[in-house]
C-alpha cells in the first residue's frame, strides 16, 4: 500500500508555501493548489509515515489514524505541546531525532498509549519532567542521546516501570546522583557513552536491580582514573556487562579526535538501525 498523507493546509498558494517552509505563521488567503509537502505512507499490515526532512515546524495533525511507525526526524519542530499527539494513539515507534526540540511538557506523550520506541536524539532538550512518560505503559526504548540534558540533583531523572533501554549518551553529563535512576526498576541497558563523567559512585546503579549492560565509553580516554575501581568491580560482582575503558594510572591516555567522532556517530545510530532491521525481517 502506498499513499500520500497531507499534513499541512490543503490549499496554499506560492507565497503561503514560502511562509510555511520558513516557519512563518501565515493567515492570508488560500488558493486551489494543494501543498506539495506530504508524508509518504507505506506498508501492508502496518502503516508507516515517512515524514523526515519535510521542514515541519509543528507535529502534523491530519489523516494520521492507524499508523504504527512515524518518522518525523530532520524537521524544525521546537516544542511538543500537550495535545500534539492526540490522534497518534496507534503509533508504536516514533522518530523525532534531528529536530530543534527544546521543550517537552509533562503530558506531551500521554496520548501515545501504544508507544514502545521513542527517539529524541540530537535535539536541544535540557529539562524533562520526571513523569513525562508515566502514561506510556508499553514504552521500552527511549533515546535521548546528544541533548544538553540537565539531570536533577537528589531526584529521579525519569519515572517509568516499563523502560528497559535508555540512551543518554553524548549529553555532556558530568555527575549522576544516587537518585538519578531510582524510578527505573526494569532498566536493563543503559548507554552513557561520550559523557565527561569525572567520577561515578556504584550507588548510582544499585537501584537498577535488572541492569544487564552498561556503555561508558568516554571520548578522549582509553582508560579511567582510579576512583572508578569500585564502580567497575560492582559491575563485575553483579554480572553486569560493562562496555568501556578499564581503570588506569596515573593519567588517562587521550585518543584521536577522528576515533572519537566515528565512535559517537556509530553508537548514536545503533538502536535506530536495529529497529529498522526488525521491521524489515518481519516483512511488514
Amino acid at each position: 500500500m502506498e499513499d500520500a498523507l497531507t499534513v499541512c493546509d490543503k490549499s496554499l498558494c506560492e507565497v503561503g508555501n514560502y511562509f510555511k517552509d520558513n516557519c512563518i505563521e501565515f493567515y492570508g488567503p488560500n488558493c486551489e493548489n494543494p501543498s506539495t509537502r506530504l508524508c509518504t505512507v507505506t506498508g501492508k499490515i502496518f502503516l508507516f509515515a515517512h515524514c523526515s526532512g519535510n521542514s515541519f515546524c509543528k507535529i502534523p495533525y491530519d489523516n494520521i489514524s492507524n499508523l504504527k511507525y512515524v518518522d518525523l526526524s530532520e524537521n524544525y519542530i521546537t516544542v511538543i505541546e500537550e495535545n500534539d499527539f492526540e490522534r497518534y494513539s496507534s503509533v508504536s515507534i516514533l522518530f523525532l531525532s534531528n529536530n530543534n526540540i527544546s521543550k517537552i511538557q509533562e503530558y506531551s506523550f500521554r496520548k501515545l498509549s501504544n508507544l514502545t520506541h521513542l527517539s529524541l536524539n540530537i535535539n536541544q532538550i535540557k529539562d524533562i519532567p520526571t513523569n513525562a512518560f508515566k502514561y506510556n505503559k508499553l514504552l521500552t526504548a527511549l533515546e535521548l542521546g546528544t541533548n544538553p540534558l540537565i539531570i536533577p540533583d537528589k531526584k529521579s531523572f525519569l519515572a517509568s516501570e516499563s523502560l528497559t533501554y535508555l540512551n543518554i549518551s553524548f549529553c555532556n553529563l558530568k555527575t549522576l546522583c544516587e537518585e538519578t535512576f531510582m524510578s527505573l526498576p526494569n532498566l536493563s541497558i543503559l548507554n552513557l557513552n561520550g559523557n565527561p563523567l569525572t567520577t561515578i559512585n556504584e550507588n548510582v546503579f544499585r537501584p537498577i536491580h535488572k541492569l544487564q549492560t552498561i556503555y561508558m565509553n568516554f571520548i578522549g580516554y582509553e582508560c579511567l582514573k582510579a576512583p572508578y575501581n569500585e564502580t567497575i568491580n560492582y559491575f563485575s560482582v553483579n554480572n553486569i556487562t560493562y562496555e568501556g575503558p578499564p581503570v588506569c594510572t596515573p593519567d588517562p591516555i587521550p585518543v584521536t579526535t577522528m576515533q572519537s567522532t566515528n565512535s559517537s556517530r556509530r553508537l548514536i545510530c545503533d538502536i535506530s538501525i536495529l529497529i529498522l532491521l526488525l521491521f524489515a525481517h518481519c516483512n511488514i
